[in-house]
């Protein structure tokens, strides 16, 4: 039984569309999925047994197995490969609930008189804010600022998110200050 297109397609983006033997790329090669243990042999049609490899190296080893250590080295890659995987899918996880969470924080920090509808990714853009560096007492803060500001009503979340961006910068110039060598004039000892 051929491997399945999607189990074929994790391979090639696993292995970043490059040959594990030869190190060329598509598009200058055509890539094919092969059985580090051949199929022949009893290779399993799993990602740990599944290597990107180039149409001449794939013939090139035909029916043969290879030596230990680029199993060995495969093997590897492969575990890599998957811990990362799950990491990003973990980090993914903790960023949709925390965007979550800033959303019903800032919620609970917007005036909910103002006769305006916040943007639906309001969420998101606040998370991100806070995500460079933005404390939730400063976005509190900043919320004031907009609410009290003569903007009118249905621009006060736009002004908000513009101080967000002054102070992003802010922190950038500060950051490239202190990156540059200056001293630490302005900044409260502890």
């Amino acid at each position: 039984m051929p491997v399945s297109k999607s189990l074929r397609f994790e391979v090639l983006r696993r292995d970043q569309f490059t040959c594990r033997y030869c190190g060329s790329k598509a598009p200058d090669v055509q890539l094919h999925v092969d059985h580090v243990v051949p199929a022949a042999l009893g290779g399993p049609d799993t990602p740990e047994n599944l290597v990107t490899a180039c149409m001449d190296c794939n013939a090139g080893k035909a029916n043969r197995g290879l030596d230990e250590d680029t199993v060995s080295d495969i093997a590897e890659d492969v575990e890599k490969w998957q811990k990362a995987k799950d990491l990003a899918v973990q980090k993914r996880q903790n960023t949709i609930k925390n965007v979550a969470a800033v959303g019903e924080y800032f919620l609970s920090v917007w005036p909910q008189h103002l006769d305006y509808t916040l943007p639906f990714n309001y969420p998101k853009i606040v998370y991100n804010y806070i995500a460079q560096g933005i404390s939730q007492d400063e976005i509190e803060h900043l919320v004031s600022v907009a609410v009290n500001s003569n903007a009118p009503a249905g621009r006060k979340f736009q002004y908000f998110c513009g101080c967000c961006r002054n102070v992003i910068r802010e922190i950038e110039d500060s950051a490239r200050t202190i990156e540059g060598g200056a001293n630490d004039e302005g900044f409260c000892p502890d």
